[in-house]
């Protein structure tokens, strides 16, 4: 049984950044953590916090639905417990040709139950720097319509989304935190090299802007790190970016050298890594001109406010890994064809 007040609700479980902070929350055992996990997802939500052997309830709900999906009565006990709400449902959680209203639903029921909650202290939501969109130029943590437009629908859910929760900026202790394409182990790491790889001589990345990477391991000490931090009733974004691997030319090259001193002389890595993609859920089928195109953003995102808050908080920041490409290219490179 969850402890009145002292509960932490998360949303997005069993994707890797839901799972990373819900096993971290857990492990202090100074509060509770609840997950709500949709029906298909239960499987690999069990089998996940078996594994861990992890403190963490599972309540069977969808964040898609109006009140997540429960009775009455369980969200009413919800909002007698909860004192944390995350917000981590990855993009792809939602239903494909209805994006914008998912994406608004889950904001209207988190704010309901956040209204309702008793002993709230914070909402943490999870949303991403594409909703720049085609701006160029800075984009500040206060900035969110300024003009641009969007290639796709993802990043004008997220947008959507974000504007949801603005408007109760000054009512909600709400912090919006804008990542990049998240990678680390468990999460987009072997795409990202392969797709890096599979550019061979060519480069699909010029004139699209920066490839805007944020690293797992930074987002998620960041986001368990706020529990203790003052709420801002005023709320807050915070821009979370990794700054390993320099610009994107850097982080190609920086993959592909890392990579030829694991392989075989005379292995080509571009077409070995073609068919590791081809093997992939279809999610990665990606050539390496979509991906760079889709993941690239022309905007300059300013983080000054960002790390200013977060040294002042004590709170991780981005640190410059020169080894973390090696060790991302050497579990990388098992699912490439002819090598292990």
């Amino acid at each position: 049984m969850s402890e009145p007040g002292r509960t932490a609700l998360i949303l997005g479980f069993p994707a890797e950044p839901a799972c990373r902070v819900a096993l971290g929350l857990a492990s202090g055992n100074e509060m509770s953590v609840e997950v709500i996990v949709r029906p298909s997802d239960l499987p690999r939500a069990r089998e996940r916090i078996r594994r861990e052997s992890a403190k963490i309830e599972i309540i069977e709900g969808d964040w898609n639905h109006i009140d997540f999906g429960l009775s009455g009565e369980r969200f009413g006990r919800l909002s007698e417990q909860v004192s944390s709400i995350y917000n981590l449902v990855p993009p792809c959680s939602y239903p494909d040709g209805d994006d914008l209203e998912s994406a608004r639903t889950t904001g209207r029921e988190v704010l309901e139950l956040a209204a309702a909650a008793k002993n709230l202290r914070q909402v943490v939501v999870l949303s991403h720097l594409d909703v720049a969109g085609n701006h160029r130029g800075t984009f500040r943590e206060v900035d969110l319509v300024v003009g641009q437009r969007f290639d796709g629908g993802s990043a004008k859910m997220r947008l959507a989304a974000e504007r949801v929760y603005r408007r109760h900026f000054g009512d909600v202790p709400i912090t919006v935190i804008r990542s990049g394409w998240i990678v680390g182990d468990g999460e987009n790491l072997c795409p990202l090299v392969h797709l890096c790889l599979a550019a061979g001589d060519s480069t699909p990345w010029e004139g699209n802007g920066q490839l805007i990477l944020t690293d797992l391991d930074y987002l998620v000490d960041v986001v368990a790190g706020l529990k203790d931090v003052d709420p801002d009733p005023g709320g807050r974004t915070l821009h979370l970016l990794s700054r390993f691997g320099g610009d994107t030319g850097k982080i190609v090259d920086g993959i592909s050298v890392a990579a030829r001193e694991h392989v075989p002389s005379g292995f080509d890595l571009a077409a070995g890594a073609r068919r590791a993609l081809s093997r992939m859920d279809k999610t990665c089928r990606w050539s390496a001109g979509a991906f760079f195109k889709r993941r690239m953003s022309a905007a300059r995102f300013e983080t000054t406010w960002t790390e200013e808050f977060l040294r002042s908080r004590r709170l991780p920041l981005p640190a410059q890994e020169p080894s973390k490409l090696d060790r991302m290219v050497t579990i990388a490179l098992e699912e490439i064809v002819g090598f292990r």
